[in-house]
């Protein structure tokens, strides 16, 4: 018999701890995310409760259930629930045993059919690695489990351009032998300029690229550009705390096929473990110097205490 509540039989299900806010996930890929329907948990539930009426139920008050909600992802696409998941059903599916809160991901126009938007099946495995939850496929084959860990890549979207000559000083102590690749000649990117979507603007660098090698564990790139679009995470904030100006600082790994994969082999655990805590120190090296907001390759803000974390971790 299955662990999981009838309610979600037949769609895709995002699985997070219990204590995990989806509209914050959510709303960091989709401006329109909002709870169509807000859940009841059981304390509200609870609070809700009313005394049984009838002489014989004199002082007795009904068992309260929690009800799920509704949460729209895209004009076409909602998460429904949560409906609870107890450790040990969570243990039977092959999870950690702790509590989880499951979310049937469901289209509008046929809701009897598993979603196949490919932007919200992306989104589903953003939150799952974000949140440290999992994918339960709406075949139920296996249970999909993102790892946290493979989220390396970090970008700063900053108001401030720092020439080439500015970064290198910045980047290099932690780059050990980063180098200008490229200073003039990258295509320009949308909102660049010289590129599609270019509106004027304070002249700014051109878009280059530094680069540090390592013999076993690939390379490291910074790419600097300007873009008139941003994460729709960054929407969120004062528009002073970012700006257009991208630093992303990216690994390639020796063996690109395994690069974000579920299943790893363990020297690509030991290179990205190696790699992660220089690309989180150089993108801090870089916030001192430019300011801004840092975003993480899944889309997600990385505020100062998870940078700090992330440049100090000898594991991740």
């Amino acid at each position: 018999m299955s662990p999981l509540p009838l309610a979600v039989d037949g769609h895709h299900v995002l699985a997070v701890p219990d204590t995990t806010d989806l509209l914050t996930l959510a709303s960091a890929w989709f401006a329109q995310a909002d709870w169509l329907t807000a859940p009841v948990t059981a304390s509200q539930a609870r609070s809700r409760a009313r005394p049984m009426s009838g002489a014989r139920f004199r002082g007795m008050v009904a068992d309260p259930e929690p009800q799920p909600g509704e949460l729209r992802l895209t004009w076409e696409v909602s998460a429904r629930g949560p409906y609870p998941l107890p450790p040990d059903a969570a243990h039977a599916l092959g999870l950690p045993a702790r509590s989880y809160d499951l979310y049937a991901v469901v289209p509008h126009e046929d809701p009897s059919r598993p979603v196949a938007d490919p932007g919200v099946l992306a989104w589903m495995s953003a939150a799952a690695r974000r949140s440290a939850g999992a994918i339960l496929p709406a075949d139920r084959a296996q249970v999909v489990v993102p790892d946290p860990r493979s989220s390396v890549d970090l970008t700063l979207w900053s108001a401030v351009a720092l020439a080439p000559e500015a970064a290198v000083p910045l980047v290099r102590p932690l780059l050990s032998g980063s180098r200008v690749a490229v200073a003039t000649g990258l295509p320009a990117q949308h909102g660049e300029p010289g590129g599609p979507g270019d509106r004027g603007g304070p002249a700014a660098p051109a878009p280059y690229e530094l680069v540090a090698t390592y013999p076993y564990d690939g390379e490291v790139r910074l790419r600097f550009s300007r873009s008139s679009e941003v994460p729709v995470v960054l929407t969120a904030l004062d528009w002073r705390e970012y700006g257009p100006f991208a630093y992303r600082v990216a690994w390639l790994p020796p063996e690109d096929a395994e690069y974000r994969a579920d299943s790893v082999t363990p020297l690509h655990a030991i290179a990205r473990g190696r790699i992660a805590p220089y690309v989180a120190r150089a993108v801090s090296a870089l916030a001192r110097a430019a300011g801004g907001a840092v975003v993480d390759s899944d889309g997600y803000l990385v505020d100062d205490a998870e940078l700090a974390a992330r440049a100090a971790s000898t594991s991740r």
